[in-house]
């Protein structure tokens, strides 16, 4: 289905691109302006605007960067201190961008289920059609601001890496990781009536991704009785999934275009060394110094970002409550270890 009935009318995306953000007071546009501002509305409806845009075809060596990771592990931060860059254009969860050419990139909505989105999309899913218009679609809103390179994020991403590398042919990859455990009591103390989706959808995706990688995630039925009532248990599963996804895309790509199109950054060793990090990045993205981002990563760090948010131990004993020790506890040695693996150590 084309999802054309669930498309509102009124286009004024151009309106909510220019409208002043206070939490980007450095821009001069809206970052935010293609993910449904009134997401409770989205949610319920499932409706989007339909955008309608004069489309520019992008030269051959414009290629998007996508920062992915699990949700709440902390690539709204990194977007947020590369849109501060002169060059660069961020993007966050423009889904309504994407649905234009894809209904079923929704997972979220109540129209998720009639539209069969797919929180797993495979290089089967993507079409000639729809690749070059959202090419055309980023690379003119990109150029609209009147800048080089365009940044987006949106979590579900870590799940389609090979659809993504299938519309967008040489694109670039950061994946964002977070302490696991802070990772997973976020994504539970969120929106926790919405964060799974409308009717449970999104959680029905990621259980049937379990048995693709059952090899590396070992859960046993006592455990995955508890997520039954328990964000917790299911924000720990989500995330090793996103783990397990993006290394299984990861290992797909040639040797020598790892280093070229795929980097890694630990949002604790972010917060410890922002400008460093962030130089790092940069040169990932093939982009020279910048003041301005370095000096608002240092900003943003020390205004707003606490300890809480950097704590490398991945033993939730140490600072989890009871509950939380017994979700852990019930894992499984599989999951356990693939926390420890992806946590930051001092």
């Amino acid at each position: 289905m084309d999802g054309s009935e669930s498309f509102d009318e009124s286009n004024d995306w151009i309106i909510d691109i220019y409208q002043e953000r206070i939490d980007f007071d450095w821009l001069n546009y809206n970052p935010h302006a293609f993910f449904p501002l009134d997401y409770d509305y989205f949610f319920r409806t499932g409706k989007i605007k339909k955008i309608t845009i004069e489309p520019q075809e992008p030269p051959a060596a414009w290629k998007p960067c996508f920062i992915i990771g699990c949700g709440r592990s902390g690539s709204t931060v990194l977007c947020k201190l590369l849109s501060a860059h002169p060059d660069i254009c961020f993007l966050n969860e423009p889904r309504e961008l994407w649905m234009q050419a894809y209904p079923n990139f929704d997972v979220w909505s109540s129209k998720s289920r009639e539209r069969e989105g797919k929180l797993r999309m495979s290089q089967n899913d993507a079409d000639q059609i729809g690749s070059q218009k959202l090419n055309e679609l980023f690379y003119t809103i990109t150029n609209i601001l009147n800048r080089k390179k365009l940044i987006e994020k949106t979590p579900e991403n870590t799940f389609r890496l090979k659809w993504l590398d299938q519309l967008f042919p040489g694109c670039k990859f950061i994946m964002v990781k977070r302490n696991p455990i802070g990772t997973a009591r976020s994504i539970a103390r969120f929106q926790p009536e919405m964060w799974f989706g409308h009717d449970s959808y999104k959680w029905e995706q990621l259980s049937t991704l379990l048995a693709r990688y059952k090899k590396n995630l070992a859960l046993n039925e006592e455990f995955m009785t508890m997520t039954e009532n328990s964000n917790f248990a299911k924000a720990l599963i989500e995330w090793a999934l996103s783990i397990l996804s993006a290394e299984e895309f990861k290992m797909s790509l040639p040797k020598n275009e790892i280093n070229e199109r795929f980097m890694e950054i630990h949002l604790e060793r972010l917060i410890n060394n922002p400008q460093e990090s962030m130089k790092e990045v940069l040169e990932f993205l093939d982009l020279g110094d910048c003041e301005e981002v370095y000096n608002i990563s240092t900003q943003i760090v020390q205004k707003h970002l606490t300890h809480t948010y950097s704590m490398p131990c991945a033993h939730v004993h140490q600072y989890g409550t009871a509950n939380e020790e017994h979700i852990l506890a019930q894992a499984g040695a599989s999951l356990r270890n693939l926390i420890f693996e992806h946590s930051l150590h001092k």
